[in-house]
């Protein structure tokens, strides 16, 4: 008799599954768990930013390995998201006032640059 389902146990209790990337004070890149997990970051040692001063949006290209003008990422502990510190960026494109802001951030691919996360930055109310 074949099997009808193909159940898989359940054992995430407590995990966190949000996908996002917050512009942590004093200026990073904190990501979140469950953006950690989905994209398997913890393959990547540094990343690359880009930003769109117009239209205010950030653009992370994560990279296996760091050259000049990289960033290294800091994992956490059991895969609980990593860090990045960013805060010639934040200071050099005027971000200060979007510091604190949790970003879900879009895949988006780049015809030059590849794959990359955009962090479209809202104005504070």
């Amino acid at each position: 008799m074949d099997k009808e389902f193909k159940f898989k146990k359940f054992t995430a209790v407590g995990g966190k599954f949000v996908i996002s990337i917050t512009l942590a004070k004093p200026g990073g890149f904190s990501m979140s768990s469950g953006f950690y997990s989905k994209y398997k970051i913890e393959r990547y040692s540094h990343i690359q930013l880009y930003f769109d001063e117009v239209k205010k949006v950030i653009a992370i290209k994560f990279l296996k390995e760091g050259n000049n003008g990289t960033l290294k990422i800091k994992h956490r502990d059991k895969s609980k998201g990593g860090y990045a510190s960013a805060i010639s960026f934040v200071k050099s494109y005027d971000l200060e006032k979007y510091l604190g802001q949790k970003i879900t951030p879009e895949e988006y691919q780049d015809e030059e640059l590849g794959k990359l996360f955009l962090l479209k930055l809202k104005e504070s109310k």
